[in-house]
């Protein structure tokens, strides 16, 4: 068995839009910018972008067009592909991501390239606990319990 797997997590870059299938089955279609901090060979600070095309259908489309909007940050798994077409500058390459998993983080501002985080500050707990607390919140219904035994006639 083998598979590919693409985690991101970034800002979306334009507000969600939905096509349909001659099915009538919906997709939804945005943009997400995923910054990477670095040092160039000077030792200077700087932040390059990439951009994806992201598409999701199902439950997840109906998610994005409700809740997401231009510069909120999500949390992105997927399917990765590219593909070829011809643009302003010539060929150029689209990435593209088919989400399998889409997550809404708490709402941020996206930040400039001169503004972008640190990579390295990024805490790993404080994110899964971020992750916790708003699944407890999800799934905060009280439990169902069985319905009492009804006394048996005689």
């Amino acid at each position: 068995m083998s598979f590919v797997k693409t985690v991101l997590m970034g800002y979306v870059g334009k507000d969600p839009e939905t096509s349909y299938s001659k099915e009538g089955k919906a997709f939804c279609h945005f943009s997400v910018a995923v910054s990477r901090q670095h040092k160039d060979k000077e030792g200077n600070k700087t932040s390059e972008s990439m951009w994806y095309n992201a598409t999701c259908v199902g439950h997840s489309a109906d998610t994005a067009m409700n809740y997401l909007k231009k510069g909120h940050s999500v949390y992105l798994e997927g399917i990765p592909s590219t593909h070829l077409f011809n643009g302003s500058k010539g060929v150029e390459i689209s990435n593209d991501l088919f989400i399998t998993q889409l997550n809404l983080l708490p709402n941020q501002k996206a930040k400039t390239n001169d503004e972008a985080e640190d990579p390295e500050a990024f805490e790993p707990e404080q994110y899964e606990q971020e992750q916790a607390q708003s699944a407890n919140v999800t799934n905060s219904r009280p439990k169902a319990t069985a319905a009492p035994a009804t006394p048996k006639a005689k």
